[in-house]
């Protein structure tokens, strides 16, 4: 019996801890991240699509508020009045004060409303569902937004994490260059001179891989924040500059629909319908409404307070009807209204004219920087490739003693130039590419969800 409990008490002790265990990994914040997977991070935890999916669930309850006014609406009251004062209808023949009603009183009941018919509650209604789809539409606005920023801020962390290793390998070299200049210099086959100039750019690839590495940090920083995580965790990317492919089909693309994959257009059709909608609900303002009413409740009157209190003192009474309100005059404001929204109406759709003329500018725009961004890239990897050429050719020159100290610090210059350029010109190209798909209304789309 005993050793059956001990084996009991393992079993529950190795379960728990399997669950402990578990439960550890379950809640274990990932620290390694693909940019497709920094971008589904961002759509759990970012603020901003946060607020904007709150906003979404506010406009939810709204709808469901509204359909709640055409539910049965029912309300209990109780009241109990004492009369100190009771009126008086004059006097009897004696001169006696003849006087109406009872020291006390009270009344308990309960209504209920029913809506019939309102023809602005149905239009209501369907708007309030408008709006709702509205709200679902800026939360993928919002989204778009973020997943733009997290592109960028995770391709300026990939080039500045490459860049940092050409600035290192010139860091090495110089490193090296320095230290034989100056053995040559202790042997007196060079002169001081030349010993000063190579360290003049090894101190400027010093303070080069210091910049590089506050770079790297408010990269990785931004990121982080973009993304919704803990700033004061580090990260780790999983995604290389080499897995990257500029896509020169995207500047073929038709710019004259490219409107129609814009979000901000899809909004604009959205809002137009929901103003349409509000002046429907205005107009059918002017019909009659019906609801049906029903009451039923007790009431109690008597001068002796005790015996108020007693069920037999109370009376029922209960009536049921419809109730029909019909608008007459309203000092012109329901008008006044419905004008105002066809103005609103004309200005959404001014908008939406604009606003296929604004796509077309901005694609055309994005898609003339993209080309130009990879032709300036190609331009600068050459020069890259040529200056470390160069370099590599007068530095084998001053190791052999036919060429100049002079000579080997201009080429290193312009190596670590080419370097430079080239590193800019490659996070322009990416994010010229972003900007094209976010023109195009490509860049980003949310899976429709599932029935």
């Amino acid at each position: 019996m005993r050793q059956s409990l001990v084996m009991v008490l393992l079993a529950l002790f190795y379960a728990s801890s399997v669950h402990v265990v578990w439960a550890q990994k379950s809640d274990t914040v990932p620290t390694s991240f693909s940019m497709e997977e920094a971008v589904n991070y961002a759509m759990m935890h970012n603020k901003e699509v946060t607020i904007a999916d709150l906003n979404e669930a506010i406009s939810n309850m709204q709808t469901k508020e509204f359909v709640s006014q055409g539910l049965p609406q029912i309300n209990g009251s109780a009241q109990l009045d004492y009369n100190f004062e009771l009126m008086t209808m004059g006097t009897d023949e004696n001169g006696n004060p003849i006087q109406f009603g009872s020291e006390y009183g009270g009344q308990a009941g309960i209504s209920l409303s029913q809506m019939l018919f309102d023809g602005s509650f149905l239009v209501g209604l369907k708007a309030s569902r408008t709006y709702q789809d509205l709200a679902i539409k800026q939360t993928t606005q919002q989204k778009i937004d973020i997943v733009e920023q997290v592109q960028k801020a995770y391709f300026l962390a990939l080039v500045n994490e490459e860049n940092r290793e050409a600035i290192q390998r010139n860091y090495d070299r110089l490193k090296q260059l320095l230290y034989e200049t100056e053995e040559m210099y202790k042997n007196g086959f060079a002169e001081k001179i030349d010993v000063q100039r190579i360290r003049v750019n090894y101190n400027s690839v010093v303070l080069q891989l210091e910049q590089n590495k506050q770079e790297i940090e408010l990269a990785y920083m931004l990121l982080k924040f973009q993304m919704g995580y803990n700033i004061d965790t580090e990260i780790q990317l999983k995604d290389h500059l080499s897995d990257q492919h500029l896509n020169e089909t995207l500047m073929t693309s038709d710019m004259q629909y490219a409107y129609q994959n814009r979000i901000e257009y899809d909004i604009l059709n959205t809002q137009f319908t929901l103003k349409e909608l509000e002046r429907k609900e205005n107009n059918f303002q002017y019909m009659p409404k019906l609801n049906l009413v029903a009451n039923y409740g007790w009431a109690n009157f008597g001068d002796d307070f005790g015996a108020y209190w007693t069920s037999a003192n109370w009376f029922p009474n209960g009536s049921v009807g419809v109730k029909m309100t019909v608008p007459i005059f309203d000092g012109l404001l329901k008008s006044r209204k419905s004008q105002r929204m066809k103005l609103e109406m004309q200005q959404i759709s001014t908008q939406k004219d604009l606003m296929k003329d604004n796509v077309a500018v901005e694609v055309k725009k994005a898609a003339d920087q993209l080309s130009t961004s990879l032709k300036a890239l190609q331009i600068y990897e050459d020069n890259m490739g040529l200056a470390k050429e160069v370099y590599e050719h007068s530095l084998a020159k001053y190791q052999e003693g036919i060429g100049s100290n002079l000579e080997v610090i201009e080429a290193d210059g312009s190596y670590k130039d080419a370097q430079d350029e080239y590193y800019s010109s490659l996070y322009n190209a990416l994010v010229a590419q972003i900007a094209l798909q976010k023109a195009n209304g490509t860049l980003y789309h949310v899976a429709p969800e599932s029935e």
